[in-house]
C-alpha cells in the first residue's frame, strides 16, 4: 500500500468526513426511524471505505458512530413496538380540523 500518496489520503479523508457527517445526521434524525437507519448505514459504509483508503481517524469515528446509531435506532424501534406505542401520533384535535 502506498501511504505517501497524497491522493489516497485526500480521498480517504473525504470518505471519512462524509461518514462522520452522515453518522451525526443519523443521530440528529433519531426520531425518524427510517431516515436514521439509512443515514447510519451510509455513515458506516463510508467509514469503512474511508478506513480502507487511508484515513483512520475520521473513518473510524464515522464507522463507530454509524454503528452505534444503527443499534440505538433498531433498539428504539423494537422497544416502541413491544410497548405498542404509536410512532407517528396525530392529536385528536388535528383530526377534527381535517
Amino acid at each position: 500500500m502506498e501511504e505517501n500518496n497524497p491522493k489516497t489520503t485526500t480521498v480517504g479523508k473525504a470518505f471519512g468526513i462524509a461518514s462522520l457527517v452522515t453518522a451525526i445526521l443519523s443521530l440528529l434524525f433519531f426520531k425518524y426511524i427510517y431516515i436514521s437507519v439509512i443515514l447510519a448505514l451510509v455513515g458506516a459504509i463510508l467509514g469503512f471505505i474511508g478506513r480502507k483508503k487511508g484515513d483512520k481517524v475520521f473513518g473510524s469515528a464515522g464507522l463507530t458512530i454509524g454503528i452505534i446509531s444503527l443499534l440505538l435506532t433498531i433498539l428504539l424501534f423494537v422497544v416502541l413496538n413491544l410497548l405498542d406505542t404509536v410512532l407517528f401520533y396525530v392529536p385528536d384535535w388535528y383530526k377534527q380540523i381535517i
